[in-house]
């Protein structure tokens, strides 16, 4: 299944509450901007955002709260500020994470301002990533509805295997089966299959799974779920899977 593909680029937001340090009789001689909170299925945070008034040789540090020691923080990342003094830093989520700290450190370690970052709630669902996944099901149940089959029902736990998937193809460029995605959806299925492809547009991958005697009688298969996931590598291919299968 070769085809040109087509970059597809996402960017999924939080809902954020911003902080700010408690007020002072001096005015502080820096202060910090949170320009957007972002994350990627809610493995990653990206914090963007400028500091307004140079500080020599500063640089940013993001915390997170330390455990046991009220108001105290933990540094996980530094980054240096760009000439323009914006920064941009990414890093891990753990799951019980919500808070974190940016702090501008000058060159003898004196925290000059800071800002805190509280995350509110789930990371949203990507758009793009609920765009494609709605559109192959949609394509999916329209064959099997033609051909007089009942339709399938989307598994939110199918769904992060599937995906997984396609996020290790992409990494790799390369389209290969998950070995094990029968041990990794839900228990209790009876018959369970799967469908990759990648290269072709969103809109076109179903159809070419249909084309595809094997990939059809998946599509066709006598299954009650489904899980979809997408995926696009570095130079903006598209990765896809289907996994299936048949629950009680």
């Amino acid at each position: 299944m070769r085809r040109a593909g087509v970059c597809l680029l996402v960017a999924p937001a939080l809902l954020v509450g911003l902080t700010a340090p408690p007020s002072v009789a001096k005015a502080p001689a820096v202060t910090v901007q949170v320009a957007s909170v972002q994350t990627s299925d809610g493995e990653r945070v990206v914090l963007r955002g400028r500091v307004r008034v140079a500080v020599p040789a500063a640089t940013l540090r993001v915390q997170t709260p330390r455990t046991g020691a009220k108001g105290a923080w933990r540094t996980v990342r530094t980054a240096q500020l760009t000439p323009k003094r914006r920064y941009a830093v990414r890093l891990a989520r753990p799951a019980k994470t919500r808070k974190f700290r940016i702090a501008v450190v000058t060159a003898r370690g004196r925290v000059a301002a800071s800002r805190v970052v509280v995350v509110r709630g789930r990371p949203k669902v990507d758009a793009v990533q609920a765009n494609v996944r709605a559109l192959v099901l949609e394509h999916t149940n329209t064959y099997r509805a033609a051909s007089g089959l009942a339709t399938l029902a989307p598994l939110p736990a199918m769904h992060r295997v599937a995906t997984a998937w396609s996020k290790v193809m992409a990494s790799a460029g390369a389209i290969t089966h998950n070995p094990e995605f029968a041990q990794q959806i839900p228990v209790g299925w009876t018959v369970a299959g799967e469908n990759v492809a990648y290269g072709y547009p969103p809109h076109q991958v179903t159809a070419a799974w249909f084309a595809s005697p094997g990939h059809r009688r998946n599509l066709l298969g006598a299954y009650t779920h489904i899980g979809i996931g997408y995926a696009v590598d570095g130079n903006g291919v598209p990765y896809y899977t289907q996994v299936f299968a048949t629950y009680p």
